[in-house]
């Protein structure tokens, strides 16, 4: 009789032992991704990554582990969709800037001429880019972005900054005239808005900004903030423009759709809020280096230019005409300039 009595008190046991380790046992795969930057070992974001591995590490519990790889470690910056659309990586810190031929949007997201300048904030860095996140999560932009990246089995997972588009100059510019007859080299979705003032687009020598600028191969040439503090161009074109199209450029984190999917829903949420903390800190990093390299203009170790209000008034005039080139080039890229426009009204 009490080995009948044991045997459903056994099998209750067994059934909550099961219940109780499966859940364990399923939660304690560990998933090993790769991520890599467009940018090469040194450059300031591709170390902030480091930390946001450790980060998602931590929070995951060791069970999703990224490892951070720099341009162009496993494939080259410029064909990262390519990486993570065939799973080569799970992962890339990319931009628009890369991608705008497969995905017209992306150039939008990334920052058409003038579309991302805030003058009555007075260069507050954090408060610009806070602007901008809220615009791309309430108006509708970060569902545009997701439904076009997903067309190529990719999920657009958050976003960051690069910090102001940067004009490094062999001869100093007052006028919007001055530049006319230069040769520049700027981000292709700005092609079009240097010649409509009368420079051309020309490719620095071997791809090396710094030995065009010092060659003569180019007149001037745009980069990120970190084009003054790690690459130092102003040593071969003295005269400096922080922000001259735009005072932030934007850039994303893509993960392979595929994998996306695999991971269990708590360590996805591991990943969203990883990236929004990143966004965070990663502003103030930048914030700090727009505030080093302006003290170091004002020191003298570069020119600091500036053009004069009419000047200001025909860039943005040039600007809009470059918008509406891009709203024509698909559905996406229409509604995407419609909601930037309505935005640029408030500011």
């Amino acid at each position: 009789m009490k080995k009948i009595l044991l045997i459903p008190l056994m099998l209750s046991l067994s059934i909550c032992i099961l219940a109780w380790t499966t859940p364990a046992q399923s939660g304690s795969k560990v998933y090993k991704w790769k991520l890599q930057h467009d940018a090469p070992r040194g450059d300031i974001q591709t170390e902030l990554l480091n930390h946001f591995s450790k980060d998602v590490e931590k929070r995951s519990n060791g069970r999703l582990k990224i490892q951070i790889f720099a341009d162009p470690e496993i494939v080259p910056g410029f064909e990262l969709l390519q990486g993570v659309m065939s799973g080569t990586i799970e992962m890339a810190n990319t931009s628009g800037l890369f991608e705008a031929g497969q995905i017209p949007l992306s150039a939008i997201e990334f920052g058409l001429p003038m579309m991302y300048k805030f003058p009555k904030l007075k260069g507050d860095f954090i408060k610009e880019a806070n602007e901008i996140r809220q615009f791309f999560y309430k108006s509708g932009m970060v569902d545009l972005l997701r439904k076009e990246y997903a067309k190529f089995g990719v999920y657009w997972l958050d976003m960051h900054t690069y910090g102001p588009d940067t004009l490094f100059l062999t001869k100093p510019v007052q006028t919007i005239n001055d530049f006319k007859g230069m040769k520049m080299f700027v981000m292709p979705q700005m092609g079009s808005w240097i010649e409509s003032m009368g420079a051309a687009f020309a490719e620095p020598a071997g791809g090396d900004l710094y030995m065009g600028l010092k060659l003569g191969v180019v007149d001037a040439g745009s980069w990120d903030i970190n084009g003054i503090t790690a690459l130092r161009y102003h040593e071969v074109a003295p005269n400096v423009f922080i922000g001259y199209s735009n005072d932030h450029m934007i850039g994303h984190f893509e993960v392979n759709l595929k994998a996306w999917n695999s991971l269990p829903d708590d360590l996805k949420q591991v990943l969203k809020d990883a990236t929004k903390d990143w966004w965070n800190y990663k502003n103030e990093a930048i914030a700090e280096i727009v505030r080093e390299s302006r003290s170091m203009g004002e020191k003298g170790e570069f020119k600091l230019q500036q053009l004069d209000e009419n000047s200001i008034a025909k860039f943005n005039d040039l600007s809009v005409k470059v918008w509406d080139e891009w709203a024509q080039r698909d559905k996406a890229c229409g509604k995407a300039v419609a909601l930037q426009k309505e935005w640029f009204k408030t500011r």
